[in-house]
C-alpha cells in the first residue's frame, strides 16, 4: 500500500471517528445542549475528508476544490473550541452572547476568504505543484488573511486554555478528574501546530485532521460521560446556593464544611468558606447538634432507596418569628461508609401558620372564638381523669340565654351575634385561668371549674349570671340586655365517672333555672335541685 493510499485510509477513519462522536451526542439526545460539541466534531470530519481529498488529487483545480471543503472544518474549529469553554464559564469571561457572533462572523468570513481566493488571494497566493514528495503537493505563500486567522486561531485556543486551567485549580475533589480532562483537550490542538511547525514530518503532511479528532474525542468524554461537567458549576449554585433553603455540609465530627447563602443569612458564618470558625454545629446550635445524633446510623437499604421508605416527621425549630423543619441526612462513602452530614433547614412559617389556623378552626367556635362543643368536652374529659387522679372535686356550670330568640327576631342576627361575643367575652372575666368555657351550641354555653366544691361552683355561677345581666350591647344607639338562666354541680373524685354524667346534671339544674323564671343559678342536688336567689354571694374561691 502506498503512502498516499495509507493516508487516505486514515484520514477517512478519522473522520469517520468525528462522526461517531456526532452520532452519540445524538443518540443520547443531546443535540440541541450540545450544539458546540457535535459541530466540533463535523467540523474535525470536513477536515479530515477535505485533506484527504486534497492529497489523492492531481490537478490544481481538483486541490483548490478540497482546500475549500477542508475550510468548512478548520475555520469553525477555533471559534466552536472557545464555544465549548463559554459554556463551562457561563459566568466568567466568556459568559456573555455578543462575541460567539463575532466569533462565528470570522469563522464565516474566512471560509468565505479562501472560497472567493483565485479572485484575490488575500489567504492563498501563487499556488503550484511541489514534486519533491511521493505524491502530487501543492503549495501556496500565505496572504494576510492567512496570518490573520493563525492568530485568531491562537487566541481563541489560548482563552480555552486558560478557561479550563482556572476552573480546574478552583475545582473540589469531585470535580477535578473531569475538568482536568478539558483542560487537557483544549491543549491538544497546540500538539498538532507544534509538530507541524517543527517540520518532523515529511513532505509537509498535516498532523491536524488527527489531532482534531483526538481533541473532540476527550471533550466528548469530559463533557459527557464524567458528568456534564460544563454544568457542574451551575447545578450547585442553582441546587445548593440559590435554593431557597439553608443547607449545611457538616463532616463525621459535625463541623460545619459548608453552608449555602440562605444558611449564611439565617445563621451567620458558620463555615470557614464564610469567614466562621468551622467548628462544631452543636457549640453554635444545641439544638441542631443534637439532631445529628437522630440519623440512621446504618446506610439505607436497597428497599429503602428504591421505595422511599417514610421516617418520622422531621422536628421543628423555631428562629424569631419563623418555623423551620429540620432534616438531617448522613453521608456515605462508596465504601458505605459515614463520612458526615447534610443539613436542611426549610422555611415552613406559612404551613405553621396555616396549621395552627386548621387546629383554631378545629377546634374553636368561628363567633366567639372560645372551644367549641367537641373540643370543651375534651378537655372536660381530661379534667374529670385529672380529679380522678389526684382525688379532687370538679365542678361545672351551663347556661342558656333566656328569650335569645326575641334579640335575633328584634334586632336581627348579627345582634345576636353581637351578644354571643359579648357574653364569651364577660363570662371569661369572672373565672380562673384554669377553668375552660366552651361553646355547647346556639346560646347554651358551659364552664368546667378544676377543683371546685359545690359552693365553689355557686359563688361562680351567680359571678357569671350577674357578669351576663349587666351587660348592655350596643346595638345602633339601643343597649341590648339579656338574662341566663344558670345551672351547676359538683362531683367528688369517688363519684366521676365521665363528663357526660357531669354535664347531665349540671344541664338538668340549668333547665330548672329556666323553667323557673330564668335569670337565675340553680345547683343540682341528687334529691332535689336546690335554686339559688339571683344576686347571691355564695361561697369565695
Amino acid at each position: 500500500m502506498t503512502l498516499q493510499l495509507t493516508l487516505v485510509v486514515l484520514l477517512w477513519a478519522v473522520g469517520l471517528g468525528a462522526l461517531g462522536v456526532w452520532a452519540q451526542v445524538w443518540r443520547r439526545g443531546q443535540l440541541a445542549r450540545r450544539p458546540a460539541l457535535w459541530l466540533a466534531a463535523w467540523a474535525a470530519a470536513l477536515y479530515a475528508f477535505g485533506y484527504s481529498l486534497e492529497i489523492s488529487g492531481d490537478s490544481l483545480a481538483w486541490i483548490r476544490f478540497a482546500v475549500t471543503v477542508e475550510y468548512l472544518g478548520i475555520a469553525a474549529i477555533p471559534t466552536l473550541i472557545l464555544w465549548l469553554a463559554a459554556d463551562y464559564d457561563r459566568d466568567g469571561w466568556l459568559g456573555g452572547r455578543w462575541w460567539r457572533w463575532v466569533a462565528a462572523a470570522v469563522s464565516i468570513a474566512t471560509f468565505v476568504v479562501v472560497a472567493t481566493n483565485p479572485l484575490h488571494d488575500l489567504y492563498h497566493a501563487r499556488p503550484r505543484f511541489a514534486a519533491s514528495g511521493p505524491f502530487p503537493m501543492v503549495v501556496f505563500d500565505r496572504g494576510w488573511w492567512y496570518w490573520g486567522f493563525q492568530a485568531y486561531t491562537a487566541v481563541a485556543i489560548l482563552l480555552a486554555n486558560v478557561v479550563f486551567l482556572r476552573a480546574w485549580r478552583s475545582a473540589g475533589a469531585h470535580r477535578r478528574a473531569q475538568v482536568r480532562l478539558l483542560f487537557v483537550a483544549s491543549l491538544v490542538p497546540w500538539l498538532g501546530n507544534l509538530v507541524n511547525v517543527s517540520g518532523v514530518l515529511p513532505w509537509a503532511i498535516d498532523i491536524m485532521p488527527f489531532v482534531l479528532v483526538v481533541a473532540i474525542a476527550l471533550f466528548y468524554l469530559g463533557v459527557m460521560r464524567q458528568g456534564l461537567a460544563e454544568l457542574a458549576p451551575v447545578a450547585r449554585d442553582v441546587v445548593f446556593e440559590q435554593q431557597g433553603d439553608a443547607a449545611l455540609v457538616l463532616d463525621d465530627e459535625g463541623r460545619v464544611l459548608d453552608q449555602n447563602v440562605a444558611a449564611l443569612r439565617l445563621l451567620g458564618p458558620l463555615s470557614e468558606r464564610h469567614g466562621g470558625e468551622g467548628g462544631p454545629l452543636a457549640d453554635r446550635f444545641p439544638d441542631l447538634g443534637e439532631l445529628i445524633h437522630a440519623v440512621p446510623s446504618e446506610p439505607p437499604t436497597h428497599e429503602e432507596m428504591m421505595y422511599g421508605t417514610l421516617r418520622d416527621e422531621p422536628p421543628e425549630m423555631r428562629r424569631g418569628d419563623r418555623t423551620y423543619s429540620v432534616r438531617a441526612q448522613p453521608l456515605w462513602s462508596r465504601g458505605r461508609n459515614a463520612i458526615g452530614h447534610v443539613m436542611v433547614l426549610r422555611d415552613i412559617t406559612r404551613y405553621a401558620r396555616m396549621e395552627e389556623l386548621l387546629r383554631t378552626l378545629a377546634t374553636s367556635d368561628e363567633l366567639t372564638a372560645i372551644p367549641n362543643r367537641r373540643h370543651f368536652l375534651d378537655l372536660a374529659e381530661r379534667e374529670v381523669a385529672r380529679a380522678r387522679r389526684h382525688g379532687r372535686s370538679l365542678g361545672m356550670i351551663v347556661f342558656d340565654l333566656d328569650r335569645f330568640k326575641d334579640v335575633n327576631d328584634t334586632f336581627g342576627h348579627h345582634a345576636g351575634d353581637a351578644v354571643l361575643r359579648a357574653v364569651a367575652k364577660a363570662v371569661e372575666a369572672q373565672v380562673r385561668s384554669s377553668d375552660m368555657i366552651g361553646r355547647l351550641g346556639g346560646e347554651e354555653f358551659a364552664v368546667v371549674l378544676p377543683e371546685s366544691t359545690m359552693d365553689d361552683v355557686a359563688y361562680v355561677a351567680e359571678r357569671v349570671r350577674s357578669a351576663i345581666a349587666e351587660l348592655a350591647v350596643p346595638i345602633g344607639r339601643v343597649g341590648v340586655r339579656v338574662s341566663a338562666s344558670v345551672g351547676g354541680c359538683s362531683l367528688q373524685a369517688n363519684e366521676l365517672r365521665e363528663v357526660g354524667e357531669l354535664l347531665m346534671r349540671a344541664d338538668h339544674a340549668q333547665y330548672q333555672a329556666k323553667g323557673a323564671g330564668g335569670n337565675r343559678v340553680v345547683l343540682y342536688d341528687v334529691a332535689t335541685p336546690v335554686p339559688v336567689a339571683a344576686g347571691a354571694t355564695g361561697v369565695g374561691r
